[in-house]
């Protein structure tokens, strides 16, 4: 779990960084909207609204997350990733709105740009900086390990990058073009169509949220390549009692309940479990095998001892 508590620790060092920049550029943004009364700079309030809420409860749930989490969370935190994944999503999906609604009155009830508007494109600019730096960070720990957090994340900073430049030419070419009425339609036309494309995009982050919160059985093709570790390993253990498998978002997890040899050493238990996970991550990717032991004459952990029965979650310990 060390490797994912770095990821959750470096989620957390970029949440709080964006958290940062969001509160600045709020209190910046909500000036601005009440001195110019742009449409366009509301909706952009709206939208960083969403923004710190998103990435206050990401940092809050990434700093919980970096701790080991090993035996209060043998089965990982999929869930809880999963959940708050849809939860951002749906305060994305509310900034949207905000964006659609916006732009359509906008574009019903076109208004001059303020003179003042100069200001916020300076803003805007440097907000574009800041996001395409948090989008190149969130790409590179999605590299690493695509966690449903991070996944969302890295979608959000898209959004935010890809929203935060359009709005800075668009809010420049506003300012540049002020004199001229045909182009006060410009902003809020162009904000509709960012719009509708990150409502797109939702609508698919939606649909992995609600399979990754649900357990799944394995296909037959993976149920295949089960049964024949099982066979290639069947000479190391005296029974197989069962076989329970399920996958949680995109974590493959199989709990094999065995009967071993009297004499069967504890290391050896440990090799085998070792040894079929290893070899099922080279066909599954991300997958976790657990061993349920017991045997009647009782385990002998490297021929010091007994034990009538020992549970493995997760590496055979």
């Amino acid at each position: 779990m060390k490797e994912t508590a770095d990821i959750y620790k470096r989620q957390f060092e970029l949440s709080l960084i964006g958290f940062i920049v969001g509160i600045l550029t709020l209190v910046l943004l909500t000036v601005s909207a009440v001195v110019t009364g742009s449409v366009l700079v509301w909706m952009k309030l709206l939208d960083t609204l969403c923004f710190l809420i998103r990435v206050g409860s990401v940092a809050v749930l990434s700093r919980k997350l970096t701790g080991d989490l090993t035996y209060e969370y043998n089965y990982g935190v999929q869930r809880i990733e999963a959940l708050l994944a849809l939860f951002c999503d749906g305060l994305l999906c509310l900034g949207l709105v905000a964006v659609a609604v916006a732009s359509v009155l906008e574009l019903f009830h076109p208004s001059a740009p303020s003179e003042l508007l100069y200001y916020t494109v300076i803003l805007e600019g440097v907000k574009v900086l800041v996001g395409v730096w948090l989008f190149w960070q969130e790409g590179k720990l999605r590299k690493r390990r695509n966690t449903p957090i991070v996944h969302s994340e890295y979608t959000g900073c898209f959004k935010d990058a890809a929203l935060d430049a359009a709005a800075f030419v668009l809010l420049l070419l506003c300012y540049e073009l002020r004199a001229e009425p045909a182009s006060w339609i410009l902003a809020p036309g162009a904000a509709l169509v960012i719009a509708v494309i990150f409502w797109i995009v939702c609508a698919k982050n939606f649909r992995r949220g609600v399979r990754d919160l649900t357990d799944r059985t394995l296909d037959e093709e993976k149920q295949m390549i089960l049964v024949r570790l099982l066979g290639k390993y069947a000479d190391r253990f005296e029974l197989l009692e069962a076989v329970n498998s399920h996958t949680i978002g995109e974590r493959i997890y199989v709990d094999l309940a065995v009967t071993f040899a009297p004499g069967t050493t504890y290391g050896q238990i440990c090799d085998l479990q070792r040894d079929m996970e290893r070899e099922l991550k080279r066909e599954w990717g991300e997958c976790c095998i657990s061993l349920v032991i017991g045997q009647k004459k009782g385990l002998q952990p490297n021929g010091e001892s007994t034990a009538e029965e020992e549970t493995r979650r997760g590496g055979a310990g």
